[in-house]
């Protein structure tokens, strides 16, 4: 394979990576949006057993407020995320993989402009805060 093309798979695959590490971030944060959604409800729960009287009607519309969801369909919701957030690791992990080994086949050759590809963050000169 020619120099040339390998570039351009090199950068078509880093591409790849960089869409799944941005939807990794996105449900990442969505993951913790639920988690402190459950918390909110879970505390409010709580909180308000007795003033409620243990009255589900009441503590449901008082809940409604809150989110759109109930606390299970918010669980469930995390869980499903969760495991989806596993998968989206693994194929990161490949496609890293991937990548590395493109990148090795230049690195006897000319690879200007593939610096950037081997997923490592350039040395910013900065000292290590302790």
């Amino acid at each position: 394979m020619s120099t040339a093309l390998l570039k351009k798979a090199a950068f078509a695959k880093e591409a790849s990576r960089e869409y799944q590490r941005q939807n990794i971030l996105a449900t990442a944060w969505k993951i913790k949006e639920l988690r402190r959604q459950i918390n909110l409800m879970e505390c409010f729960q709580v909180e308000n057993k007795d003033h409620f009287d243990n009255a589900s009607g009441q503590l449901e519309f008082v809940e409604s407020f809150l989110s759109e969801d109930s606390l299970s369909e918010i669980r469930a919701d995390h869980t499903s995320l969760l495991c989806a957030y596993q998968e989206d690791i693994s194929g990161l992990a490949i496609t890293d993989g991937e990548m590395d080994r493109l990148v090795e086949r230049f690195s006897n050759e000319d690879h200007d402009g593939l610096d950037h590809l081997t997923g490592k963050l350039p040395d910013a000169g900065c000292a290590k805060e302790g």
